[in-house]
């Protein structure tokens, strides 16, 4: 890497990782002048699948990435997306205790990260506390994620989870622009099992579903629904 690109990378990784920021700068700088990798990916490109093993570590400097986990029966569900100044919990659980990727991780834009060698990525970790910290900080925060989404997944009715992932999607004209096939799976069923709900929706007079695009009309009633006011 180049001491420009090293400069302007650096820039970015303190941007939205400021805790880089906290640890010595001509450490870090070394550090991923001799380790790290600036590298850009297209959309919908694995960054691992479902037993790799984690070899490098991505830290996300523009773009998303989602997180997806697949039954036996091919039913998928979203985990988490990682964004900017996000953690990827699983790769740091592989990282940690050496084990593989339970579940495929693909970018939902293009993206640009800074690749690290992991045994150059524990060496760090080994020899910062600040970061160290930071990492179990994130993972902490991501684990009660994924508790809360067990949870809903587990304990709540279809139709309260449709009604609050709609709310939570919704932009300014009341519209969520979301195909059946993506929100069957960020809510974690079948398309089908989707479609009959939403039907229904509509049947009501909540909603208006046009292809890729579903219109919310009775909000108050959403809201009602998502909170489990109604049975």
């Amino acid at each position: 890497m180049t001491s420009k690109a090293l400069n302007n990378t650096i820039d970015s990784l303190n941007q939205f990782f400021p805790v880089f920021q906290q640890e010595q700068q001509h450490i870090i700088q070394q550090y991923f002048l001799d380790h790290a990798r600036l590298v850009e990916i297209d959309k919908d490109i694995n960054l691992f699948h479902q037993g790799d093993s984690c070899e490098n570590y991505y830290f996300l400097l523009q773009g998303t990435v989602k997180v997806i986990t697949a039954s036996s029966q091919g039913r998928e569900i979203l985990l988490y997306r990682i964004k900017p100044g996000e953690t990827c919990v699983l790769s740091t659980s592989c990282m940690i205790n050496d084990r593989y990727y339970p579940a495929v991780g693909v970018t939902e834009t293009p993206c640009k990260a800074l690749s690290v060698p992991v045994p150059s990525l524990i060496k760090l970790l080994e020899r910062s506390t600040i970061i160290n910290q930071f990492f179990l900080h994130n993972f902490s925060l991501r684990v009660a994620s994924l508790i809360d989404l067990i949870c809903e997944v587990a304990l709540e009715r279809l139709d309260v989870r449709v009604a609050r992932h709609l709310l939570q999607k919704m932009d300014n004209q009341h519209e969520v622009s979301i195909t059946h096939d993506a929100l069957a799976l960020e809510i974690g069923t079948a398309r089908e099992v989707i479609s009959r709900q939403l039907r229904t929706f509509e049947k009501n007079g909540w909603i208006v579903t046009k292809r890729g695009k579903i219109t919310l009309i009775q909000i108050d009633t959403l809201k009602q629904l998502s909170q489990g006011y109604f049975s």
